[in-house]
């Protein structure tokens, strides 16, 4: 069933209302935008499309963390972006728990072996 545009619009408009309103509420500077998923477009095609066409610099989003029959049946939306963004991504899940405040960050760096893998460790500083 093909949903109205005009409906599509409305809920988009009315999301962006309660994005923005959650931004004041945390008092975080940004622009709340939403965008809509194209017929026949894959969820992770949309979220990496929308990524580019803003320059985005990473995708930050949560995943469920759905078992592997289900990915293996469905999909997995983080999978799919993960497989088709280049650049850095966010993912959170349900049992993630936020850091205490004074202890270091802790950050994984994986290597290849090659030289060009090593070229994080600067970029860290």
């Amino acid at each position: 069933m093909r949903v109205p545009a005009g409906h599509q619009l409305r809920v988009a408009r009315a999301v962006q209302a309660e994005l923005e309103s959650v931004l004041r509420f945390a008092r975080v500077e940004g622009t709340a935008m939403v965008a809509l998923q194209g017929q026949g477009e894959e969820a992770h095609d949309a979220i990496v499309r929308v990524a580019l066409e803003q320059q985005a610099s990473l995708i930050a989003m949560h995943s469920r963390g759905s078992g592997a029959l289900r990915h293996a049946l469905l999909g997995s939306v983080a999978l799919g972006v993960l497989g088709r963004w280049t650049g850095p991504l966010l993912l959170t899940g349900g049992h993630v728990e936020s850091a205490a405040s004074e202890a270091p960050y802790r950050i994984v760096v994986t290597s290849d072996g090659s030289a060009a893998s090593l070229d994080i460790v600067p970029a860290l500083k």
